[in-house]
């Protein structure tokens, strides 16, 4: 099912999921965003439909490791 998504009074044509992954990575479409489809009833955050996008699950701390980003570990 495609998305609807509206950004700074620019309405995007009907997404798939594929494709706002791929707009975020080209930082086409930011956080705030807001995302709907139906059957849902409300608008939502860019950021929070597609948390893994924008990095800000547990996903983050791995990607900032594999960048050399974290030089150490918790014990």
């Amino acid at each position: 099912m495609n998305f609807a998504v509206f950004q700074k009074g620019k309405v995007f044509p009907p997404l798939s999921a594929k494709e706002i992954g791929e707009k975020i990575e080209a930082t086409e479409i930011e956080k705030n965003a807001k995302v709907w489809r139906a059957p849902w009833k409300d608008w939502l955050r860019a950021s929070d439909v597609f948390p893994r996008e924008f990095g800000l699950t547990a996903d983050l701390f791995e990607k900032m490791r594999e960048r050399g980003e974290i030089h150490f570990s918790p014990e």
